[in-house]
Order: C-alpha cells, then sequence, then structure tokens
C-alpha cells in the first residue's frame, strides 16, 4: 500500500466517524509519566562557631578597652536566600551613679566579614561592607546584610558559610556614669528567600505590616492584633473592641487588608524621632480622605509626625506629610478607590520631603509649621484615640530608619505594585 492509499484509508474512516459520532472533533492521545515528587526546600540560617563564648560575655569592661570575638552564619538549608543582621537590647541596668547612663549609649560593635566557604562562593574580596555603630543605633541600622541590593547577582547559597569579627570598644570618653552599668541583647540574622518577587532592602526596616499575615481576630472578625514581621516587635493592637477595625480577606485586588471606619484604630508604643530620616510605604485604599489619619505619631497635638489626608475634591483628595516644624501636601488631588502605593521620604539634614503615587513623583507645597518636640506612640487610622479617624483600608506597611535611594524605593513599590496589581 502506497503512502497515498494510507492518506485516503485515513480520511475515509475519519469522515465515517464523524457521522456516527457527531461530538468526536479530533483524534486525540495522551502519555503520562507516573512516580513523580515534589519536595519543597528548605530555608535556614545558623550562627555557629561563636568564640570566645556561646553567647559572648564580656565583663568588667573599662573606658578605653577593645574585646573581640568570632561568630560564622551559615545557609543550613537547601535554598539560596538573602539575609540582614541586627541587634536587640533584651534587658539593661543602669550606672550605679543614678543618673541613668546605659550600655547602649556608648558601647561602639563592628561586624567585619572576613571570610566565606561554600560551593561557588564568591571570595573574600567579594564580601559585604564592614558595619559597625553603637548598639542602640544597631537595632535598626544593622550589623550584617547579604542582598540584592548590595550582591546584586549572587545569593546567599545552601551550604555557605561567612565568618564575622567581632569588636566591641568601650569609648576612652565614657565617663564615671557608666560604673556597674550592664547590658544583655540579641544578635539575629533574618534570612529571606532570594527568589522573593521584588526582594528589597532590609537595612534600617523598622516596620513592617502585612495584612496577609500576622493579624489576629477576635470572634466578631475585629483585628485585635497586626505583628510586625521586620524582626522588631512593633505590633499594633486594638485598645477595645468598639475601636478595633475589621479585616477583609480580598479588600485589594483579592489581597487582605484591614477595614478602618469611623472610631477605629490600631496603636503602637513604638516611634521614630521627628529629625529621623525616615522613608514610609503604605498600600491604601480610600473613597475620600477629608483630613483623615493615615499613620500618626506624638506626644501632645503639637508634637508630631505622620500622613493624612488634606481636603476633597469628588472623589479625591490631596495627601499632607507632616513632621513638627516641617509639613508638605499636594498640589493635585489623588484618586484612592482602586487602591495606592503612597511613599512618603524625609530627610532631616537638609530637611527635605518628597511623596510618591504609584512610584511619580508628586509636586508639593508648603504646609503650617508647628512646634517641635519628640512624638510617643504610633496610630494607624487615628490622631491619638479617636480624632480624625480613617474611612479606608489598608494592606501593608513598611517604614525604614533611613532614606531610601531612588534604587531601592524604586525596588519597594515595585515589589508593593506587583503584589497588589497597581
Amino acid at each position: 500500500m502506497s503512502k497515498k492509499l494510507v492518506f485516503i484509508t485515513l480520511a475515509v474512516l475519519l469522515v465515517a466517524a464523524l457521522a456516527g459520532i457527531a461530538t468526536y472533533t479530533w483524534f486525540t492521545d495522551s502519555a503520562a509519566v507516573s512516580g513523580n515528587t515534589f519536595t519543597a526546600g528548605t530555608l535556614n540560617i545558623d550562627i555557629t562557631n561563636q568564640t570566645p563564648t556561646m553567647p559572648f560575655e564580656f565583663t568588667n569592661l573599662a573606658p578605653g578597652d577593645t574585646v573581640t570575638g568570632t561568630i560564622t552564619v551559615k545557609n543550613t538549608g537547601t535554598l539560596p536566600l538573602q539575609y540582614y543582621g541586627y541587634i536587640t537590647i533584651d534587658t539593661q541596668t543602669a550606672g550605679q551613679d543614678g543618673d541613668g547612663a546605659n550600655l547602649a549609649d556608648v558601647l561602639e560593635m563592628t561586624f567585619t566579614p572576613t571570610d566565606v566557604r561554600g560551593a561557588g562562593a564568591p571570595g573574600s574580596a567579594d564580601l559585604p561592607d564592614p558595619m559597625s555603630g553603637i548598639i542602640r543605633d544597631l537595632q535598626y541600622s544593622g550589623i550584617g546584610i547579604w542582598t540584592p541590593v548590595n550582591m546584586p547577582d549572587q545569593p546567599f547559597g545552601a551550604g555557605w558559610e561567612v565568618d564575622y569579627d567581632v569588636e566591641v570598644h568601650f569609648p576612652i570618653e565614657a565617663g564615671n556614669e557608666y560604673q556597674g552599668a550592664g547590658l544583655e541583647g540579641t544578635i539575629r540574622f533574618y534570612a529571606d528567600q532570594w527568589t522573593n518577587p521584588q526582594p528589597f532592602p532590609r537595612l534600617g526596616m523598622v516596620l513592617w505590616l502585612d495584612a496577609a499575615t500576622g493579624i489576629t481576630l477576635d470572634p466578631e472578625g475585629r483585628v485585635t492584633e497586626w505583628a510586625d514581621r521586620s524582626g522588631f516587635g512593633n505590633n499594633f493592637v486594638t485598645k477595645s473592641t468598639n475601636s478595633s477595625p475589621y479585616y477583609d480577606a480580598a479588600g485589594i485586588n483579592g489581597k487582605p487588608v484591614v477595614k478602618f471606619t469611623k472610631g477605629q484604630y490600631l496603636r503602637s508604643d513604638w516611634t521614630i524621632s521627628r529629625s529621623q530620616d525616615t522613608t514610609v510605604f503604605v498600600v491604601i485604599k480610600y473613597d475620600t480622605l477629608g483630613t483623615r489619619r493615615i499613620i500618626d505619631s506624638r506626644t501632645s497635638l503639637n508634637d508630631y509626625w505622620g500622613i493624612r489626608g488634606d481636603g476633597d475634591q469628588g472623589n479625591a483628595s490631596r495627601i499632607q506629610v507632616y513632621r513638627s516644624g516641617h509639613e508638605r501636601r499636594t498640589v493635585a488631588y489623588y484618586e484612592g478607590a482602586s487602591g495606592i502605593v503612597l511613599t512618603s521620604r524625609y530627610t532631616n539634614s537638609p530637611r527635605d520631603t518628597n511623596l510618591f503615587i504609584n512610584g511619580v513623583s508628586t509636586a508639593l507645597e508648603n504646609g503650617a509649621n508647628s512646634s517641635s518636640g519628640d512624638p510617643g506612640n504610633t496610630y494607624l487610622g487615628s490622631r491619638l484615640e479617636h480624632h480624625d479617624t480613617l474611612i479606608g483600608d489598608i494592606a501593608e506597611v513598611i517604614i525604614y530608619n533611613r532614606a531610601l535611594s531612588d534604587t531601592e524605593r524604586d525596588t519597594v513599590e515595585a515589589y508593593l505594585k506587583d503584589k497588589y496589581g497597581l
């Protein structure tokens, strides 16, 4: 039989099949491979080989003393990762002369990476820079970092380990007020997947609220606590059932939000000094803002920083970024009913404020100035308790205690816009 006859025979059979059963429209076939297995990788980071002791214990320090030690940070999981190290202060004993002097305000620490090992590791010449500072500052500014921001093409691979030389210096200038003072703290390293969508900088991150995680609800579905993901425990809590906002699992393009309405807010004891450089990201949805507060921190009516509405026009609102003695507001009005990524960046020297809506810089004009003073508690959706309360949804809040570069800001905004479809 020739090829031509084969084709004719197939055509005849196909026509016959179609005539007999009209639902058979195409020839089909399938094949299968059985026995497939899928195993999730592991993300795990450890601190090992600490010397001279684990934990460090440096005693009987005197002004001018310098003590040293080493730690090794190791990726003991199977996935490549990024990490960020920081210090938390657990307990302090003030100096014995009654002036309240604390070692965290004077002890200087330096963390210097000296060697990295593992298959494909880049070598000592390509290690991140040393990080140093006063212990209190290192709570937020960090002690060690390996992220795409400073190692753009090189994740911290599975099985890799990096050594850090640790130096603690007691400045010779320290006075008698530090005699007998004590300090106990924790060195922490936070690991995250290298391949997370739009990995963003950890350095200086002091608050991270994400409505997709860390939410505690009461039986009525009201939010009683919103846990901080930054690692610093700056959680926001409710005061009472009546002031508790609600939770919506699909508030902004199918993503969860905390829903605020009149009289509802969350509060934290955490704050940032009004003179501190700051970058704030908020994913928010609103119809109109008026003078309603998005985030606000103060000790009194005149000592504050925050972000609020500043008048409405139709279904659009002006937005004001304010800080004691320095207030700026948008010239244009912005709609927020479908959700926006709102970014505020403040530098204290020189004093300057930038505001971005979905990554686009907005024109600003001066607002009214007020007296100086450091703020106290921080509120989401309110000024103090029950004042100018927000009517709107907040999905995510990320705050840094430094002014991010434009490249870093773009990275965070891209992450948030992609995540929420904005």
